[in-house]
């Protein structure tokens, strides 16, 4: 949990001037669940997919998440 809050908060830093950290770290935490499902059914690309769109996190950032949490 705490290297995903790191590396929440370094996407945060690179992200669009409008989106808050607060706000990034939110969206982060609520897609954990549906994340996790989508890694457990072998859908990774998916849920790259799903952070991105839901947070502007970065591709490489998404794809470290996601490896993180498979």
């Amino acid at each position: 949990a705490k290297d995903m809050v790191e590396m929440f908060e370094k996407e945060a830093e690179a992200a669009p001037r409008n989106t808050s950290l607060t706000t990034m770290l939110k969206l982060a935490h609520e897609l954990t669940p549906e994340v996790r499902r989508l890694v457990a059914q072998g859908r990774k690309i998916e849920a790259i997919k799903l952070i991105r769109d839901r947070t502007s996190m970065g591709l490489k950032e998404a794809k470290d998440m996601v490896d993180k949490l498979g």
